[in-house]
């Protein structure tokens, strides 16, 4: 997955966009991105929540979880995986 920036044809307005593992956009994180600059979020604000929604869909991908179906427990791990994500794999702790 990756975090790409666009611009806008005829203009110098930047657009973020995240891609899956095969290039190609996520939508519900692009329906958000695309909310966030209705709303006249600014672009450094939209770029940091792209980069935080890829990590989010990481741990997703990696869990093996459909982000429709998040409970809190997963939240829970979702933060621990932020702190070592080489140590979380398929929804539990592996001992190094």
């Amino acid at each position: 997955m990756k975090v790409q920036k666009g611009i806008l044809p005829d203009s110098d307005y930047p657009v973020w966009m995240v891609l899956d593992d095969d290039y190609l956009p996520i939508e519900p994180i692009q329906k958000y991105l695309h909310y966030l600059d209705s709303v006249g979020r600014s672009p450094n604000t939209i770029q940091t929540y792209a980069h935080n929604l890829k990590l989010f869909w990481e741990f997703l991908r990696d869990s093996k979880l459909n982000w429709l179906e998040i409970d809190l427990e997963q939240l829970s791990n979702f933060i621990h995986w932020l702190r070592n994500p080489n140590k979380y794999k398929y929804g539990g702790w592996v001992t190094l």
